[in-house]
C-alpha cells in the first residue's frame, strides 16, 4: 500500500496508520502488529570465557557447563572482564554487580530461556532496591531475564563519582514493580541533584517487555533516566498496563534518544521529557507509538525546588504515532511546579500523526514568558478535540487533517 502525505506527517508514523485501520484489532493485537514494524539492531557479543550458574545445581560448583555455581552472586563476584556469565533456567535471589568489564571485554549478565523455562529472579518478601542492581560499575550487560515483584525497581543502575559507562540492559521480561522497571540514575534522583556533572555515560536500554510497574504508589516511572546522563539510547520497549508515566527523561539527562518504542495502558503520560531539577538537553524522540494514555508525549520542567535555572532545550518530537488519548495529543506547558526561571528552547514537534485524541492534538500553553524557537509543523491530526492550540507564539504550520485516505484506527 502506498504511504500517502509523506510531504507532511513523517512516513513511519503514516506506514503505522495503515497496518492498523480498519482492522478491528484489540489492543493486544495492535501493539504486536506496531512491534512488527520494528528493525530491532542485534548486539554483538564476543566472550572470552563461559561461566554457568544453575539454582538447580548443587553446591561446590566451577561454573563450568559440567559443574555450574548455585548462587548467582557468587558468579557475580567473581566476575572478570570478557565473562559471559550463563544463568540457566530455575529462580534466583537478587544481586548486586559492582565488577566492572573493559571497553572491549565487557561482562555479560545473560538469563537463558530453554522452552517455557526461563530464568527469573523475585523479589516476593524482599526490599531490595532492585532485583538486579549495578552499582559503580561499566561495560556491563544484563539480558534474558524474568524479573518479577520487586518492592522497589526491577533493574537500578546508579552511577558514582568515578564516571560508569556502557551499560546494557537488554530483552528482559518485568512484571509488578513498586517503583520503576528499569531506573537508571548517575545520582539518585531526589530533590536537587548536583548541576553540570555526570556519573553515567552510554546508556542502552532495548527490546525490554514491562508490565505493572509503579505499583501501588506510582514512584518514578516505567523507565526512569536521570540525575547526570550523558548519552543514552531507549530504544524497542515495549510498556503496557502500568501506573504513572512509561518513559521519562529527567534531571540531567542530556544526549540521547527515544525511538522505536510501544507502550498503551497508561494511567498518565507515554512519554515525558521533565528538566526538573536540572537541564535535560538534545533529545531525539522518534517512531513511538502511544495509545491508550491520559497524555501522548510531554515536555514539561517539574523545577519548583532548583535555583540553577533548568532548560529545556534541543528536544525533537518527530514521526511519532499517538492515539486514543484521553488527554492531549504531544504538549509543552508549565507544570504547577516550574519555578518560571531557564527557557524552553529550540524545541520542534514535526511529521507526527495523532489521532483520536479528546483534547488537542497538540498543546502549548503557560510557558511563553521563557519559550523560544519553538516549532510545530507538518502534524498530521485526525478526529481530535482541537488541532494545535499555542498560547505561546510557537511557529504553527502546515498541520491538519491533509490525507483523507487514513484513518484512526479501530
Amino acid at each position: 500500500m502506498p504511504v500517502h502525505a509523506a510531504s507532511q506527517a513523517g512516513g513511519w508514523c503514516v506506514g503505522a496508520l495503515q497496518t492498523l485501520a480498519n482492522k478491528g484489532l484489540s489492543t493486544p493485537d495492535m501493539a504486536q502488529h506496531l512491534l512488527s514494524l520494528q528493525d530491532v539492531p542485534v548486539v554483538e557479543e564476543n566472550p572470552n570465557r563461559l561461566v554457568f550458574v544453575s539454582s538447580r545445581a548443587a553446591r561446590g560448583g566451577n561454573g563450568s557447563e559440567a559443574r555450574p555455581l548455585q548462587r548467582l552472586q557468587v558468579a557475580l563476584n567473581n566476575a572478570r572482564p570478557g565473562d559471559k556469565i550463563i544463568v540457566q533456567p530455575g529462580e534466583y535471589q537478587p544481586v548486586v554487580m559492582r565488577m566492572s568489564g573493559t571497553p572491549s571485554a565487557p561482562i555479560i549478565i545473560a538469563g537463558q530461556t530453554v522452552g517455557a523455562e526461563r530464568a527469573v529472579i523475585d523479589g516476593t518478601g524482599r526490599e531490595t532496591r532492585g532485583l538486579i542492581e549495578i552499582r559503580g560499575a561499566s561495560h556491563i550487560t544484563v539480558s534474558g531475564f524474568r524479573l518479577q515483584n520487586a518492592a522497589r525497581d526491577g533493574i537500578f543502575v546508579e552511577g558514582t563519582d568515578e564516571g560508569e559507562r556502557d551499560i546494557r540492559i537488554l530483552n528482559n521480561d518485568i512484571d509488578t514493580t513498586g517503583n520503576a522497571a528499569i531506573y537508571v540514575g548517575g545520582i539518585v534522583m531526589r530533590y536537587v541533584t548536583k548541576v553540570n556533572e555526570y556519573r553515567l555515560f552510554d546508556i542502552l536500554v532495548q527490546g525490554n517487555r514491562m508490565t505493572n510497574t509503579n505499583y501501588p504508589k506510582g514512584v518514578n516511572e516505567a523507565i526512569s533516566l536521570g540525575g547526570g546522563v550523558d548519552g543514552f539510547v531507549i530504544r524497542n520497549n515495549y510498556i503496557f498496563d502500568t501506573r504513572q508515566y512509561g518513559i521519562d527523561a529527567k534531571a540531567g539527562a542530556i544526549n540521547g534518544s527515544i525511538t522505536d518504542n510501544v507502550m498503551h495502558g497508561i494511567e498518565r503520560h507515554g512519554i515525558y521529557i521533565d528538566a526538573g531539577s536540572r537541564t535535560v538537553a538534545n533529545i531525539d524522540v522518534q517512531r513511538n507509538a502511544v495509545f491508550g494514555v491520559q497524555n501522548g508525549i510531554v515536555l514539561a520542567r517539574e523545577s519548583g525546588r532548583d535555583p540553577q535555572n533548568p532548560n529545556l532545550d534541543r528536544i525533537r518530537v518527530v514521526d511519532n504515532l499517538v492515539f486514543d488519548s484521553n488527554g492531549f495529543g504531544i504538549m509543552a506547558y508549565r507544570h504547577k511546579d516550574d519555578s518560571g526561571i531557564g527557557k524552553f528552547s529550540n524545541i520542534t514537534i514535526a511529521e507526527n500523526c495523532v489521532c483520536d485524541v479528546k483534547r488537542d492534538a497538540v498543546r502549548l500553553g503557560g510557558i511563553g514568558d521563557f519559550a523560544q524557537d519553538v516549532r510545530v509543523e507538518r502534524n498530521l491530526i485526525l478526529s481530535s478535540g482541537g488541532d494545535v492550540w499555542n498560547r505561546i507564539g510557537a511557529e504553527v504550520r502546515e498541520n491538519g487533517a491533509f490525507d483523507s485516505a487514513l484513518n484512526c484506527p479501530s
